[in-house]
């Protein structure tokens, strides 16, 4: 089962592998907020899945959206814009 990095800190130095990896160089301030701080999506089993930020201003663009980005369409903030890790399924 996979697992997740108990918060964004461990993510900077990664050491459950033999050779530590780093899969942040560092943790950014919110560019909304321009403040440190992050809202954190929990996976189903514990750990960090993803982030959104904690601005509640109003989107600068709100339509025509890439169909990857889809989700974000007439969100009223910030804070419902989620970056998550989502696997992709293997073909069999």
């Amino acid at each position: 089962m996979k697992q997740y990095s108990p918060n964004l800190e461990a993510l900077l130095k990664d050491d459950r592998f033999p050779v530590p990896k780093r899969n942040l160089h560092k943790i950014y301030m919110g560019p909304t907020t321009q403040k440190p701080g992050w809202g954190i999506l929990e996976a189903p089993c514990g750990g960090v899945l993803g982030i959104y930020s904690l601005s509640a201003a109003k989107p600068y663009k709100t339509k025509k959206f890439r169909p990857r980005y889809k989700h974000f369409e007439n969100q009223k903030s910030y804070r419902e814009w989620f970056f998550a890790y989502v696997p992709q399924a293997v073909a069999r």
